[in-house]
């Protein structure tokens, strides 16, 4: 199967520290997170927000299932989290400010 990508998970690795650029990696999960907030906007409630996590999991979760673990789709579980906690973040931001407008 082919990956999404491909040349940028190669690129993630560094073979001479044997390690992920944690740096890169998180640029893909940005640009993984923009474009789902452009594409897709806010979630309209916790609960989709809760399907869609439950959504993109299974898809993962069936490439581990079948012995091919893909990152990409990590990576959109990932994003769709983040998704969910920078919108989560801002709620919780406003409601505090809601309640000192009241004290």
């Amino acid at each position: 199967m082919t990956r999404p990508f491909i040349d940028v998970w190669k690129n993630l690795y560094d073979p001479e520290t044997s390690l992920v650029d944690n740096s890169r990696l998180l640029d893909e999960v940005m640009k993984e997170v923009a474009a789902g907030q452009f594409t897709f906007g806010e979630f309209n409630s916790w609960h989709e927000l809760s399907a869609i996590l439950r959504e993109e999991f299974e898809e993962f979760w069936q490439t581990v299932k079948d012995d091919d673990p893909d990152p990409y789709e990590l990576l959109q579980v990932i994003a769709v989290a983040w998704r969910g906690m920078l919108q989560l973040c801002t709620v919780a931001y406003l409601a505090s400010q809601n309640e000192d407008d009241v004290h």
